[in-house]
């Protein structure tokens, strides 16, 4: 999991994990997903910051655009295997609006090998 902590210091947020566990194709690998929240926190200004820590660990990102529901839900999101840190095979993020809770919910999958 030395991949996590170098993902929560590159992109300086408080990261939890929400599941790890050896990738189903390859069990040399692990997939490990994890959330951050921000509490008031606009969309604009929440694909902003996810885009800035995006930057921090991959090259190039395939990135849908973001879009806001009629019922005010929200959903950003991107992928990348071109990333900048070593061991990290994969990266993915998902951004959504909690519009009960006000809250704007990240939630990331990374790929990386099992280090010897």
């Amino acid at each position: 999991m030395l991949i996590f902590q170098l993902v929560s210091e590159a992109i300086d947020l408080p990261l939890q994990i929400e599941n790890c566990e050896p990738y189903w194709r390859n069990r040399s690998q692990y997939e490990i997903t994890f959330t951050t929240t921000w509490e008031d926190v606009t969309p604009p200004e929440a694909v902003f910051r996810t885009l800035a820590a995006a930057d921090t660990l991959a090259w190039e990102w395939n990135v849908r655009c973001p879009v806001e529901w009629e019922d005010g839900l929200f959903e950003f999101g991107g992928q990348s295997v071109k990333t900048k840190l070593a061991n990290l095979l994969w990266i993915g993020f998902e951004l959504e609006k909690e519009v009960s809770q006000k809250q704007m919910i990240q939630e990331g999958t990374v790929y990386e090998t099992k280090i010897p």
